[in-house]
């Protein structure tokens, strides 16, 4: 039993054989289907000798380290006359002739359980260092007359076959992929002869590796396993990040490896959420997580923003703005001669509805865990400098209608409010009722009137001025 490694020629070491065809004798005889097309032959016109042909086979595998259990050469051959010697070698070392007779192409082969160089197991390294060698004789036959008959051998396929023992292994797709954990899906498929495995698992790395020994990390268990498909708990994974993974299996032989497969762990919970506010803006902010292509914000629970791409921050414009007390308006009752003195009393805006607010992160793979929980509002505080806007206005008569505006318009800081000053009120002690437009930022609102008048003037009566 075992497993069967073809190697095929792929360079001449040395060359005595002659050619019909192609620059190189190894490249008329390395197809993996004979043609039978007498490429590689024998010189015509020799006399009884031996001419030989040495060839270079490729390296063996990395994935390849079981016991080797032989080495076998095998070629098609055949001769166009009288019987002739062919002999098959491994580092000019041959086996017993092989008698052709046969004028069609005859297999031929010859296997060697041990280094014939050495008389100890064969080695990888030995088989890496292999030359395959191809003896075949020549003859000739006399009429007694002076006339000769000459005999070739034909060659038109060589290869050679590593048989070892190891078992097999393949890996399939990953399940169960989160953040930092998946679950590995591999099968031992043959034992080729060998006892059970002692180890089983996979062999994992953040780059794609071609040799086993190069991976970083490994997950696996120690038992005695027959074959069969396993799983196992691959930990400790980075997240956000393709993974490279590999099953094996281990035996007394040697260690069978699956092929390698890749898998995209979720990314991690975005971090440092925080919620940034000035008036009548909020705006939610985090820290990228690693290998996320999108994000989703939630508040209260509910995804409002849908699927972003790559940020780190959502404006929600559809949170409640802040609220605006509009308060009352004072207006002077005769206290000061040249005009009604206007003052808005307990106007200030209030901070907008209280959210919860979360963010997760989302790639291909699917969606991180939660971030932390914060808490946002649109805040009524207005910035620095900034101040409430209020437009006055004065009604028609001594009544509560007909109002218009009063100009200029003033805008003063927020608080305190400053007084504002009606000059075109009549006199006379008429009264007239005043109101407000006041807010900022589009959020606007009227406060509540108040009747105001300048007093009937009187030769006695003092004069107040305010500057």
């Amino acid at each position: 039993m075992g497993v069967d490694l073809v190697l095929r020629p792929n360079a001449d070491s040395s060359v005595q054989l002659s050619r019909s065809t192609g620059s190189y004798n190894y490249a008329n005889i390395d197809e993996a289907t004979k043609d039978e097309g007498d490429y590689n032959y024998t010189p015509a016109n020799a006399s009884n000798n031996v001419y030989i042909d040495k060839y270079g086979l490729p390296d063996h595998s990395v994935l390849l380290n079981g016991k080797i259990n032989s080495v076998t050469i095998y070629a098609y051959v055949k001769v166009n006359g009288s019987t002739l010697n062919a002999y098959l070698g491994v580092n000019d070392s041959y086996a017993s002739a092989h008698a052709i007779s046969s004028t069609s192409y005859t297999q031929i082969s010859d296997a060697w359980a041990t280094n014939p160089a050495t008389s100890a197991a064969w080695t990888w390294a030995n088989v890496d260092a292999l030359v395959a060698d191809l003896k075949l004789a020549t003859g000739y036959t006399s009429d007694g007359k002076g006339g000769y008959t000459y005999y070739q051998l034909y060659c038109c396929q060589f290869w050679v076959v590593v048989n070892y023992s190891q078992p097999t292994v393949t890996t399939s797709a990953a399940s169960s992929v989160e953040v930092t954990t998946a679950t590995g899906n591999g099968n031992i498929t043959n034992l080729n002869g060998g006892s059970n495995c002692t180890v089983r698992g996979f062999k994992w790395d953040t780059v794609s590796r071609s040799n086993p020994a190069d991976y970083a990390n490994s997950s696996s268990d120690s038992g005695s396993y027959s074959t069969g498909a396993y799983t196992k708990s691959i930990t400790s994974l980075p997240s956000g990040t393709t993974v490279y993974c590999r099953a094996y299996a281990t035996n007394p032989d040697g260690t069978g490896y699956g092929d390698e497969v890749s898998f995209l762990t979720k990314p991690a919970a975005p971090i440092g959420v925080y919620a940034a506010t000035v008036f009548n803006s909020l705006s939610i902010n985090w820290t990228k997580s690693t290998g996320a292509t999108g994000y989703r914000v939630y508040r209260n629970g509910s995804d409002i923003s849908g699927l972003l791409g790559d940020v780190a921050t959502y404006n929600d414009t559809t949170a409640d703005p802040p609220t605006l007390h509009a308060g009352a308006a004072a207006a002077s009752d005769g206290t000061y001669r040249l005009y009604v003195d206007l003052i808005v009393d307990g106007c200030y805006f209030n901070n907008g509805t209280t959210y919860t607010y979360k963010v997760v992160a989302v790639n291909a793979t699917g969606n991180s865990p939660d971030s932390s929980e914060i808490q946002g509002y649109k805040t009524g505080q207005l910035p620095a400098g900034a101040g409430i806007v209020q437009t006055w206005y004065r009604s028609a008569g001594d009544s509560d209608g007909s109002y218009s505006t009063i100009d200029p318009t003033p805008s003063f800081p927020y608080p305190p409010f400053t007084e504002w000053y009606d000059y075109m009120a009549p006199s006379g002690g008429h009264g007239r009722y005043y109101k407000a437009l006041v807010g900022y930022g589009g959020i606007m609102g009227y406060c509540t009137t108040d009747r105001g008048y300048r007093p009937q003037i009187t030769s006695r009566m003092p004069v107040f001025f305010r500057w």
